[in-house]
């Protein structure tokens, strides 16, 4: 925040998810394969804003001599692309083996402990995730990552890159959006549909209330 209100200027970065053992009496065991910072944010050099069919650029004052150079680059980078395509398929021909952070018999063992924390009704919900991963993968960062854009087309895409470290994200949820002293949450799951028209918002409302797996989503 110190450093916002000095630069005066675009910060991107990320809060992780653990990041909650340092601010509460939290502590967690994970496995960890990636070593990413807990929180990282930087100021950009340089900003290219797409929108629509406009691209507005904007650049630091140490760099803004950079501009036809970049511009020229960017054009050159396209043409030797478009040219190149094998290059880039050959590269993600290369299928990387995927594996499973924790086997079959363990993932059957930890869902069966769950269930019977469900029916003792110590919890009546649980999201288990487990980790697939791939070790010494040779990919193609950006291509994979329009190749991902292509497939599921998520309004809340992702591509940061952190030196050696990448993060891919194709989220087609929104978690926080922050405008003035308004903060915006929009969430997937245990939520309906708004409607101007009375009878089909009340409809949606419905079925919400009624829905089986929204309602666990609620309670």
């Amino acid at each position: 925040k110190q450093y916002q209100q000095q630069a005066k200027d675009w910060l991107f970065g990320y809060l992780s998810y653990d990041l909650k053992n340092d601010i509460e009496d939290l502590h967690s065991n994970n496995f960890d394969g990636l070593d990413f910072p807990d929180l990282f944010f930087f100021q950009p050099k340089k900003l290219f804003l797409l929108k629509g069919n406009t691209l507005e650029i904007l650049y630091l004052r140490l760099c803004d001599d950079e501009i036809e150079s970049d511009f020229t680059a960017i054009t050159n980078h396209q043409q030797h692309t478009t040219n190149n395509n094998v290059t880039l398929s050959a590269v993600e021909a290369q299928q990387p083996t995927i594996q499973q952070r924790i086997t079959k018999e363990s993932y059957l063992a930890k869902v069966t402990k769950m269930l019977s924390h469900i029916y003792r009704g110590d919890i009546y919900e649980a999201n288990f995730c487990m980790e697939f991963y791939a070790e010494s993968a040779k990919i193609e960062p950006i291509a994979i990552y329009q190749k991902l854009n292509t497939i599921s087309r998520p309004p809340f895409a992702t591509y940061f890159k952190n030196n050696h470290q990448y993060l891919l994200c194709a989220s087609p949820e929104r978690y926080l959006r922050k405008e003035g002293k308004k903060v915006i949450s929009q969430p997937i799951k245990g939520t309906a549909k708004r409607y101007s028209d009375k009878v089909l918002d009340e409809q949606s409302k419905t079925e919400l209330a009624q829905n089986p797996k929204e309602r666990s989503e609620n309670v």
